[in-house]
């Protein structure tokens, strides 16, 4: 009975121990490959492809969850944003990096996220309907008023809700400084530029139609009445009921389409002037890359970006 428990022991040992052991090679291959990617975003920050880079440098950090060494990401993906004249992002990472990083790491970093910050300024939006939210270069920052904590420089500031819009504003944001922007809000109109066009072509389409019943009544009613003022009998005679009946049921679907289109017009009109909303969406900023891959599957160059 002793030797029994012993094997069984032996052998759940044994099974921990190859379990164990089968992890090991999967933690090290991730290692290898955070390294390697590691020195794939700081070639492209070498190279001057920053997007590319800080697109790397947030896959690493998603990569390395569950690793003590996780939080050395931030500090990559802060100086890529830096980089990329975002200052207000790259101190938002670089404090995130300073809250996990050691004493020593700190004391020697803080004098850098000093001198960034002092390239950043305050930005308050003033609107007549409050905490609307408000789009900073077309990325969503919060509710207005704020404060919004951006990088010194230019920006567009604009207003973009289920019921309000704003024209867009360009501003000068002074580092330090708060600077003051007003926007002017006016109700959204609900419905797309599509349904005016729809109608537009609606419209279009059933007064074409009918202006074809129209001329063809009267080419028609013209060569009736000709033939039946026509001093032949023969010339007469060819006109028939049949005849005359098409004329008058041409003209009749030439007014209803008339109608129609003119109806279909009028409510395009009340459409477009009052409840279509023309103004175009903001435009997104595409950027591509080309990056070279180096991995435990795939050595080459690959094509990413946002389109």
């Amino acid at each position: 009975m002793m030797r029994s428990r012993v094997r069984l022991r032996l052998v759940a040992l044994t099974t921990v121990v190859m379990a164990g052991t089968g992890t090991r090679p999967a933690q090290a291959q991730d290692a290898v490959d955070r390294r390697s990617l590691y020195r794939e975003g700081e070639i492209l920050m070498e190279e001057g492809h920053f997007n590319a880079a800080l697109a790397t440098f947030e896959r690493l950090y998603h990569m390395a969850e569950g690793t003590p060494s996780r939080y050395r990401y931030l500090k990559s993906i802060g100086t890529a944003y830096e980089a990329l004249g975002r200052f207000d992002q790259a101190v938002r990472y670089y404090d995130l990096y300073m809250q996990e990083a050691t004493e020593e790491q700190r004391r020697s970093f803080q004098a850098h996220v000093d001198l960034v910050r002092r390239r950043l300024g305050r930005l308050i939006v003033r609107t007549a309907v409050p905490s609307v939210g408000v789009l900073i270069d077309g990325l969503p920052f919060g509710p207005a008023p704020g404060p919004f904590v951006v990088s010194a420089g230019s920006h567009t500031i604009e207003v973009r809700e289920p019921s309000y819009l704003s024209d867009p504003v360009e501003v000068v944001v002074l580092a330090e400084e708060t600077t003051p922007v007003t926007l002017t809000l006016r109700p959204r109109r609900p419905l797309s530029p599509a349904f005016f066009w729809t109608g537009v072509g609606l419209s279009a389409a059933t007064l074409g139609v009918g202006a074809g019943f129209g001329i063809d009544a009267l080419y028609c009613h013209d060569q009736y009445t000709r033939l039946l003022r026509s001093p032949s009998a023969s010339s007469r005679l060819s006109v028939g009921p049949d005849d005359l009946a098409h004329v008058a049921e041409s003209a009749r679907r030439a007014d209803i389409l008339y109608a129609v289109g003119g109806g279909l017009a009028a409510v395009t009109a009340i459409v477009g002037l009052v409840l279509t909303d023309f103004r175009p969406a903001s435009p997104a900023r595409p950027f591509t890359w080309l990056r070279p891959a180096f991995g435990a599957d795939l050595r080459g160059l690959v094509w990413e970006g946002v389109l």
